[in-house]
């Protein structure tokens, strides 16, 4: 059989799931939170190439969360670093 005669086989429908994403949050000073932003990152199951989970995406305003609620439980000996 010549190569411009064959066919290819038919394609193969990978089955269909629904997986319910799960929403993580940020544990700062004893409380679940999400980012200041909003912004989320999704997180994909590597073996399956499909989104599991959507965690929030800190940044510098979040990093300075922590240090903006226990500065007056600490005061006056909380540093007034950067």
């Amino acid at each position: 059989m010549a190569v411009a005669e064959q066919t290819p086989a038919p394609a193969v429908a990978e089955p269909v799931t629904t997986v319910e994403l799960r929403h993580a949050r940020m544990l700062i000073d004893g409380a679940w939170v999400d980012s200041m932003s909003g912004k989320l990152l999704s997180v994909e199951n590597p073996a399956k190439r499909c989104p599991i989970a959507e965690v929030p995406r800190g940044d510098t305003a979040d990093a300075g969360r922590p240090k903006a609620w226990m500065a007056p439980a600490c005061a006056p000996n909380w540093p007034d670093g950067p």
